[in-house]
């Protein structure tokens, strides 16, 4: 299994956009270990901010595990199966979801304009790299991928009730 693909946007932007997102999540770690180190204490804030962290840490994990062979940073390269159970039941983009809840947690537990910039940066980045791998999914599953977007949204879907 090839981890690294092709990235679906110019390198450059490829970069900043995890750089942001790592940075940020630097931010909540610091914040978390030295609370100290911003100036902002909040107790029902900082519960709130690890609850989210958690959660989206979750979800990223749980999607990780749910995309199995097919994980790739970047368009895979080598020949794999549209993912559509588990988490990628109710959203196309489940691990990138999880990421911005962590990104959002970042913000919510060291509430500082850098780190506020950063996770913008980070979130229009990977939006941009959403759109271009939807388009890659397009032409590698063709129909299969046109029914997958009519059941399932981008970020997330809730079941309908069974009639």
């Amino acid at each position: 299994m090839k981890i690294f693909g092709k990235s679906p946007v110019n390198k450059f932007l490829f970069i900043t956009g995890k750089t942001c997102l790592f940075i940020c999540t630097m931010f909540f770690i610091v914040r978390l270990y030295w609370p100290e180190s911003l100036l902002w204490k909040n107790k029902v804030n900082d519960i709130a901010a690890i609850s989210l962290f958690i959660i989206g840490g979750f979800i990223t994990l749980l999607s990780v595990i749910n995309i199995g062979n097919a994980l790739s940073i970047g368009l895979p390269e080598n020949n794999t199966k549209l993912v559509t159970r588990g988490l990628y039941k109710f959203s196309r983009n489940s691990m990138y979801f999880g990421l911005f809840i962590i990104l959002l947690a970042s913000c919510l537990h060291a509430p500082h304009f850098i780190n506020f910039i950063l996770a913008i940066i980070a979130i229009s980045v990977h939006h941009k790299i959403i759109l271009e791998e939807e388009k890659f999914l397009k032409n590698r599953f063709g129909k299969e991928w046109d029914e997958y977007v009519r059941q399932v949204n981008r970020y997330l879907s809730f079941p309908s009730p069974r009639k």
